[in-house]
């Protein structure tokens, strides 16, 4: 499952900073000026400018990569590609902490704060790789440069996306135990560093207290009827996999009394 995203008006993704550096949040203008700091004066400047001239035709984020197609001198728009690697094994209980504070559900909604992004959108320097079918390479290019405005401005808005840019599908922080989390390669391994150790000894899920519509708040009502309705399948299963956690803790739970 892939995000791709295009102009709804016209060729081209429409940017919304005028003017300025692009990103928003410290750990996204941390990653651009980590970028930028690669190129040259000239093709920063010419790939803002390209961004918000709308060269870049579309943006697809998959899983652990980027692609888009900018417009250029040549009449085929040029092949942008970013890489990203599967997160650090010391990154992982830091992922995982904080995911578990805001809940699966809400991180998976967007709810990501700058200490979980940063380690979500690592710095350039030995961690992103980037290319461009254009012929000025190394880069980065003035076509990279494009991409990267538009993208940063994208994960301002949806930093849910960084999970899949890393390859990262996050575990429930309470009463989860949804096993290994895995993403079969082209050798049929696993490319993502798995949660657990194999045959993990988990507790039993906890009883939980109130009613299950208490359990079942506005937010994750939300959090999947948007998942449904964008064909996001990574949010879908993982919500529904919560509520399979949740039938399970309440059929070994205590039955209750006859009336």
């Amino acid at each position: 499952m892939s995000t791709l995203f295009r102009g709804q008006e016209g060729p081209g993704v429409p940017v919304a900073t005028k003017t300025g550096d692009f990103g928003e949040h410290q750990w996204s203008r941390r990653w651009m000026a980590d970028l930028e700091a690669r190129a040259t004066r000239s093709a920063i400047t010419s790939g803002r400018s390209a961004a918000r001239n709308r060269w870049v035709l579309d943006v697809q984020i998959g899983w652990q990569k980027v692609f888009a197609h900018v417009q250029g001198s040549q009449p085929s728009p040029f092949e942008v590609t970013f890489d990203f690697p599967p997160p650090d094994p010391a990154d992982v209980p830091v992922i995982e902490g904080e995911v578990t504070k805001v809940g699966l559900a809400a991180a998976l909604a967007g709810s990501i704060d700058d200490a979980l992004a940063t380690v979500l959108l690592p710095a350039v320097d030995g961690q992103t790789r980037h290319s461009c079918s254009c012929p000025d390479q190394p880069g980065p290019c003035l076509h990279t440069i494009a991409v990267a405005c538009v993208l940063v401005e994208r994960l301002d808005k949806s930093p849910q996306d960084l999970f899949r840019m890393r390859g990262y599908p996050p575990r429930a922080g309470s009463g989860g135990s949804r096993g290994r989390a895995a993403r079969p390669g082209a050798s049929g391994t696993s490319d993502v560093i798995p949660f657990w150790d194999a045959d993990p000894q988990l507790p039993p899920p906890p009883v939980p207290s109130g009613a299950v519509s208490d359990l079942l708040d506005g937010a994750s009502a939300r959090a999947f009827a948007s998942a449904v309705a964008q064909g996001n399948t990574l949010a879908t299963l993982a919500i529904l996999s919560d509520l399979e956690d949740l039938y399970h803790s309440l059929g070994n739970g205590p039955s209750p009394s006859p009336e």
